[in-house]
């Protein structure tokens, strides 16, 4: 004879007994290496602690911005240029520098100001924004300034890039070379790439 098939559990007596689907995570692609070549030029110091505390001072005055610090050799001195950006062109360049003209932070639309810095040493890339602003601290405490740009892969979470200095070509970026061998850090002189900072609005 034919067997007749057990009837289906009812619905009811299933519900609730099938564990919930796991959420389902991104997984990390390629990151977007948005070259960042750019960045405008506010300042300059022979103090370190001086740029600091203005950095500082733009940083909580324009929280969209990035400020930070460049050291750089003029004719034989060492100063430390108070930046704003990174940014991905000279017209975003031009932007920002109207926008910190218009906030006062600036005292004039110099063209000069916006300056080709492709150049950077790179020093680490962390998942969380708090892992790169530690190694930034961790830095500044042997006199290095550094900074922090966010690189996108999608679809998944940013990670952040540990940047020290931005300069035009190998030689500018000597100063910063040497201070870093001082302190025992390996670097290597890249490209800057990243997320570029708001430069208008």
């Amino acid at each position: 004879y034919l067997a007749t098939p057990a009837p289906a559990a009812p619905a009811a007596a299933t519900a609730g007994t099938q564990p919930a689907p796991a959420p389902r995570v991104p997984e990390r692609g390629e990151a977007v290496e948005t070259p960042l070549p750019v960045s405008v030029s506010v300042e300059a110091h022979q103090n370190l602690a001086s740029a600091e505390q203005r950095a500082e001072a733009l940083r909580r005055a324009e929280p969209a911005i990035g400020f930070f610090l460049a050291p750089i050799n003029v004719n034989g001195e060492l100063y430390y240029r108070l930046m704003a950006g990174p940014v991905e062109s000279q017209e975003a360049g031009n932007a920002l520098l109207q926008r910190l003209v218009d906030a006062g932070h600036k005292t004039a639309f110099d063209s000069w100001a916006v300056r080709p810095t492709e150049l950077a040493f790179v020093l680490g890339e962390y998942d969380a924004r708090a892992e790169a602003a530690a190694r930034v601290d961790s830095l500044g405490a042997m006199d290095i300034p550094a900074y922090v740009v966010a690189v996108r892969y999608p679809p998944g979470q940013p990670r952040y890039r540990v940047y020290a200095g931005a300069y035009e070509n190998p030689s500018q970026a000597s100063v910063l070379q040497e201070m870093l061998e001082e302190a025992g850090i390996e670097a290597e002189l890249v490209t800057r790439t990243g997320e570029p900072v708001a430069g208008d609005g």
